[in-house]
C-alpha cells in the first residue's frame, strides 16, 4: 500500500558541461526543492548534501554542472527527469557531532542560465508568436513550447542589447491573442518555464483550462459516525480528490493596489508625431472588460457544471468611476513601414492587460500536497471548501460557494526528501489563484451578521 507522499528517486546525477562522465550522488543527497512561477522566466531550486566522504571537495565546481534528476510517484508509471545547473553555493554547515558537512547549493534551469549569457542586438520581423518561438529555439535547451498563437499583426523589432527573456517579455506587451471571443480583452501575455515546457500564453486562457488536480479540505466528515447529507453538487465520484495537509488563505485582493494601478479604471492618451494626431480610451472594468465571455459555465465531470463566473467588482462601485491611473504614449507610426504594427506598447491593449494582471489574485489559498509529477505552475486545479462551522452542525453539503472553484496554479514548490524507497518523500507547496466571483459583489457595504445584534 503506497504512503502518503512517497516517491520512487531513480537516481540523482552530477555531471559536467562538455563531458559525457556522470556521477551518482543520491546517496550523499538530503533534500531537493524546485520552484516554478508563472511571474518568473525560469525555474529555480536548491539542493542539500550531507556529504561524510569529502566527495564533494572532490569536485572543482564552476558553475558547469549540472544535477539530473529522476523520479516517479507509485501512482504513475512515467519516470520524470529534471536538469537543473549548478550556479553557487548558498551555506556549508559541519556538524561537530557527526563531523559530516552540509552543502547547499543554488540550482537554476539551463535556460535560465544561458538566458544570463546572451545580450542579444537584432531585427526581429513577424508575428509575435511567431518571434516567440523562433527565440526561445534559438536561445534555449530543447523542450516542448506552449504557445497561444497571436494575431496576424506583423511586427519589425530591434532590440539592442538585451537578454532574451527581457525580448519576450517586450513582446508579450503587444500581444493579443487569435483564438479569443474578446482579444483585446484578453491581453495580458506572460512568459515561464515549467519542468516539462515553456509557456507564452495570456493569464485568461490559463485560468479557463481544465482541472488536472481535485482538492478538498472534507477531512473529519469522512470519518464522522453522525449520518450527514449527501454531497450531491461536488460529489466527484469518478474522480480522484485529494485533501490538502495544509490549507491556508482564502480571500487575499488588495483593492489599494488594484485601484492605484488602474485595475478598475484608467485612461490612456496617445500622440503620433508624425501624422499629428493624438487618441484618447478611457477604461472601466464592469463596463468595458468582456474578457469574461470566455469564462461561460461549464461541465467538468458528470456531477459538476461550474457555476457562472461573475467579476470582482460590481456597477456603480466607486472605484469604476474616476480613472486612477494616466498612461500617456507617443507613437511614431510609418517609421517601420505601412505594413507593420506600433512598436510602442498598443495604448489599445495596455488598459485590459494591466487589469487582467492586477486582478488575476483576488481569491488565494497555499496548499500543501503530495507530491505529483503531473502538476506545474500554470496549470488549474478544483478546491472545494467546506463552510467554517462548528463540527457539530457541518454537512458534507455545506459548501463554501465563493471559494470553490477552479483555481490557477502561480507558484509551485516541489520539495523531495531524499532516502532509500522506504523514506524519501515527495510534497508540493502551491500557491493557487483566481480572479472571479461566485456572489454578487453589492454596490453598497452589506455589514451584517446572522444571528447578531447590531449596534
Amino acid at each position: 500500500m503506497d504512503r502518503q507522499n512517497d516517491v520512487i528517486i531513480e537516481d540523482i546525477l552530477l555531471s559536467t558541461e562538455g563531458s559525457s562522465e556522470k556521477l551518482s550522488i543520491k546517496g550523499i543527497v538530503a533534500s531537493v526543492s524546485i520552484f516554478e512561477d508563472i511571474t518568473s522566466c525560469f525555474m529555480e531550486g536548491n539542493i542539500l548534501i550531507s556529504d561524510g566522504q569529502n566527495i564533494i571537495d572532490k569536485v572543482p565546481f564552476t558553475g558547469k554542472e549540472f544535477i539530473t534528476m529522476s523520479y516517479r510517484t507509485p501512482i504513475e508509471e512515467d519516470v520524470k527527469t529534471v536538469k537543473m545547473r549548478i550556479y553557487g553555493q548558498s551555506a556549508r554547515v559541519r556538524s561537530p557531532e557527526s563531523k559530516i558537512d552540509s552543502i547547499k547549493f543554488k540550482l537554476i534551469s539551463d535556460a535560465g542560465y544561458l538566458d544570463s549569457l546572451n545580450q542579444v542586438s537584432e531585427k526581429f520581423d513577424g508575428n509575435n508568436s511567431e518571434i516567440v518561438n523562433d527565440i526561445i529555439d534559438r536561445f534555449y535547451p530543447r523542450k516542448e513550447n506552449s504557445i497561444e498563437e497571436t494575431d496576424s499583426t506583423e511586427y519589425k523589432y530591434v532590440f539592442p542589447f538585451q537578454r532574451p527573456s527581457q525580448i519576450i517579455r517586450q513582446i508579450s506587451q503587444n500581444s493579443v491573442p487569435k483564438n479569443s471571443k474578446s482579444p483585446i480583452e484578453n491581453t495580458g501575455y506572460i512568459f515561464f518555464e515549467t519542468t516539462d515546457k515553456y509557456v507564452f500564453s495570456p493569464i485568461n486562457f490559463l485560468i479557463n483550462k481544465d482541472p488536472k488536480a481535485y482538492y478538498s479540505n472534507v477531512d473529519n466528515l469522512r470519518l464522522s459516525a453522525t449520518p450527514v447529507a449527501q454531497d450531491t453538487r461536488y460529489h466527484f465520484s469518478d474522480r480522484s480528490v485529494s485533501m490538502p495537509q495544509k490549507i491556508v488563505g482564502g480571500v487575499a485582493f488588495d483593492r489599494m493596489n488594484q485601484i492605484k494601478n488602474g485595475g478598475f479604471a484608467n485612461v490612456n492618451y496617445f500622440h503620433d508625431m508624425t501624422t499629428k494626431t493624438w487618441g484618447k480610451e478611457n477604461f472601466n472594468y464592469t463596463q468595458d472588460s468582456n474578457s469574461f465571455a470566455d469564462f461561460e459555465p461549464k461541465t467538468i465531470s458528470d456531477q459538476v457544471e461550474l457555476v457562472p463566473r461573475k467579476k470582482i467588482m460590481n456597477d456603480g462601485d466607486s472605484s469604476n468611476e474616476s480613472p486612477s491611473m494616466v498612461n500617456l504614449f507617443p507613437r511614431h507610426s510609418q517609421v517601420q513601414g505601412e505594413e507593420y504594427g506600433f512598436n510602442s506598447v498598443d495604448y489599445e491593449t495596455k488598459r485590459f492587460r494591466d487589469s487582467n494582471m492586477l486582478c488575476i489574485s483576488d481569491i488565494e489559498y497555499k496548499l500543501e500536497v503530495s507530491g505529483s509529477s503531473q502538476l506545474s505552475a500554470g496549470d488549474t486545479v478544483f478546491l472545494k471548501v467546506i463552510k467554517n462551522a462548528p463540527e457539530s452542525e457541518l454537512k458534507v453539503s455545506d459548501v463554501d460557494e465563493e471559494k470553490t472553484g477552479v483555481y490557477l496554479v502561480k507558484a509551485l514548490h516541489h520539495f523531495f526528501v531524499v532516502g532509500d524507497e522506504e523514506f524519501s518523500s515527495y510534497k508540493s507547496s502551491m500557491k493557487i489563484i483566481k480572479n472571479y466571483r461566485v456572489n454578487e459583489i453589492p454596490n453598497v457595504g452589506n455589514l451584517q451578521f446572522e444571528g447578531v445584534k447590531n449596534a
